[in-house]
């Protein structure tokens, strides 16, 4: 659950709900700042990748944009079943 003040940690699904409730609480002169904030909350891969974008002055979402079509998100596998039928006609 995210606490008024709390950099969220990055987690999955929840994650982007939580960035927007972290950048509404913060206060409207500091929000240039948060994506900063949060890649400093990045664990694992998504550190290592964020690390690496050249740009560091990304706004919040332009941050959470680079996140999503980054490697580290899991795409939908095809369905077998479908693959299958199509394959045998």
């Amino acid at each position: 659950m995210y606490q008024v003040g709390m950099v969220p940690l990055e987690h999955g699904r929840k994650y982007t709900r939580e960035v927007s409730w972290y950048v509404r609480a913060t206060p409207h002169h500091k929000r240039r700042y948060c994506a900063t904030k949060l890649m400093g909350r990045l664990t694992g891969p998504a550190r290592l990748l964020a690390m690496s974008w050249s740009n560091v002055d990304l706004g919040t979402r332009e941050f959470l944009q680079r996140l999503a079509e980054s490697p580290l998100v899991r795409q939908a596998l095809p369905n077998a079943a479908v693959v299958g039928t199509l394959m045998n006609k």
